[in-house]
C-alpha cells in the first residue's frame, strides 16, 4: 500500500517515513535508512521524522548517529517533547543523558 502511495506521490514525507518504519520492522536496515533519509530530505524541519530516525539508530546500536538525529530533532522542536518521545520509544536514561551532554 505504501509503495502504491509513493508511486502516486513521491513527495510525501509521511509515506517515506512509513516506508522506513516498515523496512525497519522487516529488518531491511539499508532500505529503512534510505527511506528515513528521503522523508527528512522532503521535510528537514520535521522533528518527528528526526526523532523516529534517531530511535531507529539507537535500536540498531548506532549510538553516535542516534544522538546526531536526536540533536537535529531538538533543533526543530523543544527538548522536553523530544526526550519524552524517545523515552516512550524505549530509549533509556543513560542514552538520554548522553544526548543532553552532547549540547
Amino acid at each position: 500500500t505504501i509503495e502504491k502511495g509513493l508511486s502516486l506521490c513521491t513527495q510525501s514525507g509521511e509515506l517515506w517515513l512509513l516506508q522506513g518504519m516498515v523496512s525497519e520492522g522487516l529488518s531491511k536496515k539499508n532500505e529503512a535508512i534510505a527511506s528515513y533519509k528521503q522523508a527528512i530530505a522532503l521535510d528537514p524541519h520535521n522533528a518527528f521524522y528526526h526523532t523516529a530516525f534517531s530511535t531507529f539508530y539507537f535500536k540498531e546500536g548506532m549510538e553516535r548517529e542516534g544522538i546526531q538525529e536526536a540533536k537535529r530533532a531538538i533543533s526543530c522542536y523543544n527538548k522536553s517533547s523530544v526526550y519524552n518521545y524517545l523515552k516512550k520509544m524505549g530509549i533509556g536514561e543513560k542514552t538520554l543523558k548522553k544526548i543532553k551532554e552532547s549540547f
